[in-house]
């Protein structure tokens, strides 16, 4: 088979194509995984995790403790957890439980979009500063050091430092000194302060309640103590204090507390947290009885409860842990502590106070272990503890297994449900890295010598991805005659981990203007009475209800457009001699809301198909009269239908419908005999 030059010339534009585009989804992924604008600050957070949204993405990821902080980046925190934004400019921002903010820089200073949730801001700021809520509220916090939490409709504002200046949505301002709060549109003065809880404090408790103690002074003016579940203290709950004190149980959950007495006085706010924590989960010493070889060792390797950061750790040779021989505080959850000699040992675990913000009422959790020496390293892995290792590390030959044990091992890796190993190999020297070639699910490592067998659970996380099956992008749906609405289905690829996704609907490429975000279980949907517009598309993945991949966007068209017409005369292929009505007569059937028809005469000329004639007509005939441009022979003729406004431009269209005839100026006559005359 032979290519000629225009050929290859084809097949190098396609491969260029190819090359390109992938070069520009490279760039695009890279863009996409940093933020947008210039770094401004880092973002930290303390307790569980923070997430972070750039710019031009709608997914939310996990915030890395110290990573840079961009200006047009958003920033949210979950239940129970807590994040501080370090910034250049000297700004400090606290952002509570439940919190939503986006950073927006500019010329005139930074703005934060405060969505919901609290913020604390500290720090001296040589630009503007202004939070702008939900409800149209803006604080500027140039000046001042604030407490700023919001909720609805609701604003309230506590002044640390300094003043800040409140405006409303309807323009009316308000300044707030310090010792001022304004809440519910209320300005009052702080004459009361809370002793206990402490600010940020953190209870810690095995049931749905923890008891919390409460104290308010001066004793003399201060009446009850006021707990909520929001900054304004909506259905707040009233506790009556007897000498500036009360302690009463509180159900989980973060609270607010104010104390409140006489003629209006008020406290600060103080904000405070009861988690149901649960108990310790201890994974080492898996068994009761541990050999060693040359030195006793007992390795500890547990799970703290919920929000527990530092673990009182004793180990004794009594369980009444009478003069420990090994204690520490810290907030190690995996240690090696050296034993005198062989015997049994008890441990101990307890949670911690941690300088008087988080209080315990979680009780120890115990246990026992025999070691017993013996005269070879026994085999055994480093951890008990299934670990989760990110496709990256995979591919990075960083996904490492560690265990121990003198000689060399037979090493299988199967699939969590297979009966067949995926791999076959061997294992020495106290590690075993994961093979490349493995992709995301849930494995087990098995390493097997004389009479010793060791079994490690772990997990390859793959990348979640989430791509567009039908339709495609630039899709047109075109609406029937009396139709007013369109459906459009949809279906997509995603991870076999994610039971559910968001279809997200927009009117711009952006997705500023939202048309409608709609929950999916399943990889299909239908959206119906979709009117005539382009419309966006995007479906994300969701991960514990938030977005954590999302597909390229699409565009799909409804389009209002007028039926074909149908029943084409003269049929196709039929031979027309207009020799005897010196006219050709086109006919077809009429087109339900067409006011105007457009016919269009095509010809060959030079072995290509050449418009010759174009007519516009009212009604569903044409007659063509005048053959100047047209010759005898094969003729296409094509006829769509419109519908033009009052100032006679074309509204709507239909496609085009073509027919194929012979025209025939009738018969062609012999040329008349030439007869010579002699003279």
């Amino acid at each position: 088979m032979k290519f000629s030059r225009g050929d290859t010339v084809f097949s190098l534009a396609i491969f260029g194509g190819i090359a390109l585009l992938s070069a520009l989804l490279y760039l695009h992924s890279r863009e996409r995984s940093s933020g947008s604008g210039k770094v401004i600050g880092k973002v930290f957070y303390k307790h569980e995790v923070a997430m972070r949204k750039l710019s031009d993405r709608m997914v939310w990821d996990d915030v890395e403790s110290g990573s840079p902080l961009y200006s047009n980046d958003a920033v949210m925190t979950g239940s129970l957890s807590d994040a501080e934004l370090v910034l250049d400019s000297g700004l400090k921002l606290k952002l509570e439980a439940n919190t939503l903010i986006e950073l927006d820089l500019a010329q005139e200073g930074l703005t934060l979009k405060l969505a919901g949730g609290g913020i604390k801001t500290a720090g001296a700021q040589n630009t503007q500063t202004l939070v702008q809520t939900k409800s149209g509220q803006a604080i500027n916090v140039t000046n001042g050091a604030a407490s700023i939490r919001s909720e609805g409709k609701q604003v309230a504002v506590e002044v640390k430092e300094g003043k800040v200046e409140v405006t409303t949505k309807d323009g009316k301002k308000e300044t707030v000194v310090k010792g001022e709060i304004l809440a519910a549109g209320k300005k009052a003065r702080i004459a009361l302060a809370i002793s206990e809880p402490a600010e940020d404090a953190v209870y810690l408790t095995g049931g749905d309640s923890a008891r919390v103690a409460f104290t308010c002074s001066p004793t003399n003016a201060v009446t009850v103590a006021e707990i909520a579940k929001n900054g304004n203290f909506a259905h707040a709950t009233r506790i009556a204090l007897t000498q500036g004190r009360a302690t009463t149980a509180v159900k989980n959950g973060d609270w607010f507390l104010r104390c409140a007495g006489a003629e209006n006085a008020v406290s600060t706010v103080r904000r405070f947290r009861v988690v149901s924590a649960g108990a310790y989960k201890v994974f080492r010493p898996e068994k009761p009885e541990i050999a060693f070889t040359d030195k006793a060792v007992l390795r500890l390797e547990f799970q703290s409860p919920r929000s527990v950061t530092i673990t009182r750790i004793e180990v004794a040779d009594n369980p009444q842990f009478t003069n420990s021989i090994f204690t520490e505080s810290g907030a190690r959850t995996s240690l090696q502590i050296n034993l005198p000699q062989a015997g049994k040992y008890f441990y101990r675990l307890t949670p911690s106070a941690e300088g008087g913000r988080i209080e315990s009422q979680l009780a120890s959790t115990t246990g026992s272990v025999k070691l017993v020496q013996v005269r070879r390293t026994p085999l055994a892995f480093v951890t008990v503890t299934a670990p989760i290792f990110s496709l990256t590390q995979v591919e990075a030959n960083q996904a490492v297994l560690g265990f121990e044990g003198d000689g060399k091992y037979r090493a299988e890796i199967f699939r969590r449900g297979d009966a067949k190993p995926s791999y076959n190999g061997t294992a020495q020297g106290g590690s075993f890295v994961i093979p490349i070639t493995f992709g995301g699910g849930k494995y087990e490592l098995r390493l097997s010598g004389a009479n010793e067998k060791a079994t490690q659970a772990f997990e390859v996380r793959d990348k979640l991805k989430v791509a567009w099956a039908s339709p495609t992008t630039n899709t047109i749906l075109y609406l029937s005659p009396g139709e007013k609405a369109a459906e459009l289905p949809v279906a997509w690829t995603g991870s076999e981990e994610i039971a559910l996704y968001q279809l997200v609907l927009a009117e711009d490429a952006g997705f500023k203007n939202i048309v409608n975000k709609i929950s999916v279980e399943g990889q299909n949907f239908r959206f119906v009475d979709l009117t005539p517009r382009k419309y966006f598309l995007k479906v994300l993945a969701l991960e514990n209800n938030i977005a954590r991949a999302e597909s390229l966007p699409i565009s799909v068209s409804v389009e209002e457009k007028l039926s074909t017409v149908s029943q084409l005369y003269p049929s196709d292929a039929q031979t027309v001699d207009v020799s005897k009505s010196s006219a050709l007569h086109l006919k077809w059937r009429q087109s339900v809301g067409a006011n105007a028809y457009e016919v269009k005469i095509f010809q060959k000329r030079h072995g290509k198909l050449v418009l010759v004639d174009t007519q516009t007509t009212q009604s569903a005939a044409l007659q063509i009269s005048n053959f100047k441009k047209i010759n005898e022979g094969d003729i296409i003729w094509e006829v769509r239908a419109l519908q033009k406004d009052k100032a006679g431009r074309v509204a709507l269209a239909s496609e085009p419908v073509r027919s194929k005839l012979q025209l025939s100026f009738g018969p062609q006559l012999a040329a008349p005999e030439i007869v010579p005359v002699i003279e």
